[in-house]
């Protein structure tokens, strides 16, 4: 993401260097706080479309409950482009009130509800 590089590939590098040398010590555990395994989740999942792979829904409402807790990550034009940027910004306020399982519940929830069959109308 624009403007966080520096913090991306500080968690990255570490992440990369414990693989790496991983076969040195086989009971190290790597500790790795659960806002950047969100944030890998989120970076990966773009990295497989780039690959020209389609994003499974769980991965696109994963991104999307993802970005409602960091929206400064995002230009403006960015969310603009989404169509609904008073939505927007109004979900990612009341998100940014909640305590971290709280934002997990309403993750889990949308997941739920997308995997409900549509029923015709």
């Amino acid at each position: 993401m624009p403007g966080h590089e520096k913090e991306f590939f500080k968690y990255w590098k570490a992440t990369a260097n414990f693989l790496k040398h991983a076969d040195q010590d086989a009971d190290d555990i790597h500790e790795m706080d659960d806002e950047v395994a969100d944030f890998f989740i989120v970076i990966t999942s773009r990295w497989y479309r780039d690959l020209g792979n389609s994003l499974s829904p769980e991965m696109i409402i994963f991104a999307n409950w993802w970005a409602l807790q960091h929206p400064n990550m995002f230009k403006p034009a960015t969310v603009a482009a989404s169509g609904d940027t008073v939505g927007f910004y109004a979900q990612a306020t009341e998100m940014s009130k909640l305590p971290r399982q709280a934002r997990i519940k309403i993750g889990q929830d949308s997941l739920r509800q997308a995997k409900k069959p549509k029923i015709p109308a």
